[in-house]
């Protein structure tokens, strides 16, 4: 039993360590934190920019850290169109973070793609025509 206890602490600590190197150095903001974010604004049809209520603000940030895994998008084509919805996330160390969906895909900063149910819940309600 003795012998056991240094190999479960060794695991647990491999296991966060392969977790830190999933997350790629220019997302290293990750995981988000409440205390970092100034202010959070989302768009869609009919909404301009507007600030994200709390609840809004706690879920979005949530949703986010519960991502476990963010894939580089290589193939970006030369020129997008505007989403339909888009969520800024503005740090105070002055960052801008950008959430949006592009087709069937998340994306965080135009480069790196994930997936996460809610969110991608809460951007299409965004887009939806009677969003006010």
């Amino acid at each position: 039993m003795k012998k056991i206890i240094p190999l479960l602490i060794l695991l647990v600590i491999l296991i966060g360590c392969k977790r830190a190197d999933d997350i790629p150095k220019e997302l290293s903001f990750l995981p988000f934190s409440e205390e970092n974010v100034s202010i959070v604004k989302v768009w869609g049809r009919g909404v301009d920019g507007r600030e994200a209520t709390l609840e809004e603000t706690q879920n979005i940030l949530e949703w986010l850290n519960s991502v476990k895994h963010l894939e580089k998008e290589n193939n970006l084509p030369g020129e997008r169109k505007a989403p339909q919805s888009e969520i800024k996330i503005y740090l105070k160390t002055s960052q801008e973070i950008s959430i949006h969906r592009w087709g069937k895909n998340l994306e965080i900063n135009w480069s790196y793609q994930f997936a996460q149910t809610d969110l991608e819940k809460f951007l299409d309600i965004l887009a939806s025509p009677s969003t006010k």
